[in-house]
């Protein structure tokens, strides 16, 4: 089955509010150009050149990055995963000027291509307009110099790649490979299935038939990104984003998050700190797990669900709009047909019982603030029994002095609590003028992890 690439032989930073199936009007080709032109369906598209961009990918510093082999969730969705149903390697499923990138499929981003900047320095590309991070949840994204990009081995397309920027010590504490994404403009013209439980993701040629066990969506089509329209939800939520570049479960707004919590009093909780793009610093998050949570008609169950990071649902959610989002690990606990053509989604509760979830096993995160790292602990988790407290300032793991963190990008890997379980960290913590040495041992904190098989 062909796939079918539509990069085009421009910056993508120019004009990329133009949906796909609409093509380009020449008229509509003004770099530079501040003015806005009405598009095909009527809406207004905006036609500066470095317009601000939603970058919808979560660099999430609680859950590692696994291998297709692992019992847990996959973490990333890499493009090497899916080539019209056969797989691609690493090598070969996207070059630049001839030389390997690794990119991940991100229905969050609404842009076709976005090169990180570590990876277009590693290929030797020229950024001629580097990016900017604006506000959290925002940046005006660079450009490369010119170049030559090939897909799945589709036709090579020459031209400007857009590019964003990636805080280092997240990178180096995520040990991550990654190079870019590949956003849902590549994807709008396409059905793809998602059954990410059994580890496939795949272009289909029609949509099957399917039993009245399956729940229906419209997709928007004056959204960038991928997002499913909601009918008839008990918590008012009208829209669902379907964020592969996120590895979360469920994300939920702060008034829906607090309507949940105070609904599941005695659900376990862990706790998430997250980086989103322009933020300054990291976010801290409460974590927990939903035996059963209702979107619409479609039941969900065994998920990880947070808070949302405000920026987050500020980017996405219009004014007056109640908006979740469903992450990798809430995608894999589903099975969903996304016919992005007719503009519709088909999903179901899952088949396959969903693998286990990478998350913080110690109960305990490290905020930066000043000059310290200063300590915040989840109730009832491995680390508030062993007697950390929140406000300890942390000196010590396992004999690493963190006093030089701003400096070495490493200490997140000391600090990171989606460890084995049965891991032990030992903690030296000040709590006033008094010093601590704690001993937290990692255990399950969510969701016993269930290895997926076929039935």
């Amino acid at each position: 089955m062909k796939f079918n690439v539509k990069l085009e032989a421009r910056p993508f930073q120019i004009d990329r509010e133009i949906h796909p199936r609409f093509g380009r009007s020449p008229d509509l080709i003004r770099a530079g150009a501040n003015s806005d032109e009405v598009g095909p369906t009527g809406r207004r598209y905006h036609t500066a050149k470095y317009r601000i961009f939603g970058l919808g990918l979560y660099l999430v510093l609680g859950a590692a990055l696994l291998a297709s082999g692992s019992p847990e969730s996959p973490g990333r969705l890499w493009a090497e995963a899916v080539n019209g149903g056969k797989i691609a390697t690493k090598d070969t499923a996207v070059r630049i000027n001839d030389k390997a990138v690794r990119l991940i499929w991100d229905t969050g981003t609404g842009f076709p291509l976005v090169l990180f900047e570590h990876a277009a320095k590693r290929l030797g590309l020229r950024i001629v307009v580097p990016p900017k991070e604006l506000n959290p949840g925002q940046v005006i994204l660079g450009e490369t110099e010119g170049c030559r990009t090939v897909i799945f081995g589709e036709t090579p397309q020459e031209g400007s790649l857009a590019v964003a920027s990636v805080p280092e010590d997240v990178r180096v504490w995520k040990d991550e490979t990654m190079d870019g994404v590949l956003g849902w403009p590549l994807m709008r013209t396409n059905i793809w299935g998602f059954f990410i439980s059994d580890r496939d993701f795949y272009q289909i040629a029609a949509v099957p038939a399917l039993g009245p066990e399956w729940s229906h969506f419209e997709i928007p089509d004056d959204a960038d990104t991928l997002s499913l329209r909601v009918a008839n939800d008990t918590r008012g939520i009208q829209r669902v984003l379907v964020d592969t570049g996120n590895s979360d479960g469920i994300l939920l707004p702060p008034d829906q998050w607090r309507a949940w919590r105070e609904a599941n009093p005695t659900a376990p909780i862990t706790l998430q700190v997250s980086y989103i793009a322009g933020a300054k610093e990291p976010s801290c998050f409460e974590e927990s797990w939903a035996e059963k949570f209702t979107i619409g008609s479609l039941v969900i169950e065994n998920v990880p669900i947070r808070e949302a990071d405000s920026a987050y649902y500020l980017t996405f959610a219009k004014p007056g709009e109640k908006i979740a989002a469903l992450g990798l690990a809430a995608i894999e606990r589903i099975e969903l047909i996304v016919d992005a053509p007719n503009s519709v989604a088909h999903a179901r509760t899952g088949t396959t019982p969903a693998p286990g979830y990478s998350h913080n096993r110690l109960g305990a995160a490290f905020i930066p603030k000043g000059n310290d790292l200063v300590v915040r602990v989840a109730p009832g988790s491995p680390a508030a029994i062993a007697g950390l407290r929140d406000g300890d300032i942390l000196l010590k793991v396992d004999g690493y002095v963190v006093s030089k963190w701003k400096s070495d990008p490493r200490w997140h890997k000391y600090t990171r609590g989606d460890v084995p379980v049965g891991t032990t960290r030992v903690f030296t913590v000040r709590r006033g003028s008094s010093k601590y040495k704690i001993s937290v041992v990692a255990r399950d904190i969510l969701a016993p992890p269930v290895v997926a098989t076929r039935s």
